[in-house]
């Protein structure tokens, strides 16, 4: 049997983060005593702005325009939504479909060295997956 104590995985690979796709039901009604939550998502819009910030809490200069910087950054919208928590309570909603992508796409993780896969590793990893179908 496969015992991942047995090995050090001293050796690692890059694998690529899976999207979520996440439905959201979206109010549409007026009615006031449906239960709803706020949510918010915020959409890039593939422009970015200089924009002036701080540049240290600690700066002592008399002039407080001297202890800013300019930082390039990506405009953001906000698009606020009233989510309905229940929707056997109401039909005034519509679904919103969106895709959550990891900020990185990849993740390092451990993996078996190519010295540690062995012919009786294989075999082992067979049967434990044969005896989980």
């Amino acid at each position: 049997m496969f015992n991942p104590i047995n090995y050090a995985f001293d050796c690692y690979c890059k694998v690529k983060l899976p999207e979520l796709t996440k439905t959201l039901h979206i109010y549409d009604g007026i009615d006031s005593s449906i239960e709803t939550e706020e949510f918010t998502i915020i959409l890039k819009t593939g422009k970015t702005k200089w924009v002036k910030r701080k540049a240290d809490r600690n700066c002592l200069s008399a002039n407080p325009e001297d202890c800013l910087v300019w930082c390039l950054e990506e405009e953001t919208i906000p698009m606020i939504y009233d989510i309905v928590k229940d929707t056997s309570t109401t039909t005034e909603w519509y679904p919103y479909k969106y895709t959550i992508r990891a900020k990185d796409q990849t993740k390092k993780v451990q993996v078996l060295c190519k010295n540690e896969l062995t012919q009786e590793l294989l075999d082992a990893l067979k049967t434990q997956l044969h005896s989980l179908s």
